[in-house]
């Protein structure tokens, strides 16, 4: 859902409701499977709708001699750099905590020519499809966090912000808590290259948004930070920082700004992984540490 006020853009998604990377049938999806077999000279039955069309598009299970892909097709019309600047953030990394980038094309459906991009098939279910079920155990958590942080650091080293960093967004590999996938690049930004957005704009989705986000201000790398440890508080405790279970509505609570300086439960965490989060979930951006200073203190817990 959506609430729109000038240019400012808040999106909200259940906080372990998703069905990302779930297996459903074609209803919603636009292209007919047949295109894409033609596209990739496989059987129909090679092809299977995977998750839930979404802002942009819908993304495709495809199997093929070489493996199998994920293939996301651009159905819905998006601003002209979006597409462009989601594959240069794929190309510029390779890291088994991102999604891996195997190429791009377009598909011909009747008289329409759609862009798709296609990345590996990661088998496994989304963190927020694996946190609905249960959380994990200290030890799983910290090679969560180990992973998910991992993974930020190779972005952020290629000047890659996610800037929609979520559990929807992470993928388990082998539905292994170590083995985190960072997915979902379209609302990237290429901090080496000039913006096309016009701010104040806040892109992102408004549970894991960094106050600077939330502001609609323009995001940076600590911007992840902040909802990296969102993500691993929530994994850690099961409920969000900042909001109550009964608080998930379209649209944030009035007070919502407000929360984000003051104190956090931390009672069923380490005291280590505890003051990570807190000073990765400071207000201020320039007092958050960076993905590899994070990843650095993450590593020398006890």
């Amino acid at each position: 859902m959506h609430q729109v006020t000038g240019q400012v853009t808040l999106r909200l998604y259940s906080l372990f409701g998703s069905v990302s990377g779930r297996l459903i049938r074609q209803t919603g999806h636009r292209v007919p499977a047949i295109a894409i077999a033609r596209e990739f000279d496989v059987p129909v039955s090679s092809v299977v709708p995977w998750g839930v069309p979404g802002g942009q598009g819908e993304v495709w299970r495809v199997s093929h001699a070489r493996g199998i892909d994920a293939v996301k097709i651009f159905t819905v019309p998006a601003e002209p750099h979006r597409i462009p600047a989601e594959i240069e953030a794929l190309s510029r990394v390779l890291h088994p905590n991102v999604v891996r980038f195997v190429g791009q094309s377009a598909i011909r459906v009747g008289a329409d020519s759609y862009k798709y991009i296609r990345y590996e098939f990661i088998d496994g279910q989304s963190l927020d499809e694996a946190l609905h079920v249960h959380r994990p155990t200290p030890s799983q958590l910290r090679a969560l966090g180990r992973g998910i942080l991992s993974g930020l650091v190779a972005l952020h080293a290629s000047s890659v912000v996610h800037r929609d960093l979520k559990p929807m967004n992470i993928v388990l590999r082998s539905n292994q808590w170590g083995q985190p996938v960072i997915i979902d690049f379209g609302l990237v930004r290429l901090i080496d290259q000039s913006t096309k957005t016009v701010y104040p704009w806040a892109h992102g989705t408004w549970p894991w948004m960094s106050p600077e986000q939330f502001a609609g201000e323009r995001a940076f790398q600590r911007a992840d930070v902040f909802a990296s440890a969102i993500i691993i508080y929530q994994a850690g405790l099961g409920r969000h920082p900042f909001l109550a279970l009964n608080e998930l509505g379209p649209y944030p609570p009035p007070n919502y700004a407000q929360r984000f300086g003051q104190p956090i439960p931390l009672t069923g965490l380490s005291n280590g992984v505890a003051g990570v989060i807190t000073r990765c979930l400071q207000p201020l951006a320039v007092r958050r540490p960076s993905a590899a200073q994070a990843l650095d203190a993450w590593n020398r817990l006890p």
